[in-house]
């Protein structure tokens, strides 16, 4: 079965962003392949410095708390 995830920027103080910094369709994101995925469409919409930024993925159908 196929989710949406939203990927949301972490700063660096631990906070997370209010809203997302992407959304992605996969299947597992603890899956090597769904990271790397991730990572190179991070990197294809807004460039290496996406590479060094922290995020935090989650389903967009479960609460974003």
């Amino acid at each position: 079965m196929s989710y949406n995830w939203n990927v949301y920027k972490l700063f660096s103080n631990g906070n997370r962003a209010k809203a997302p910094f992407a959304i992605l369709e996969g299947e597992d994101c603890d899956s090597e392949s769904f990271m790397t995925k991730v990572r190179k469409n991070l990197e294809e919409k807004f460039g290496a410095k996406a590479r060094s930024t922290k995020y935090k993925i989650m389903r967009a159908d479960r609460p974003q708390e």
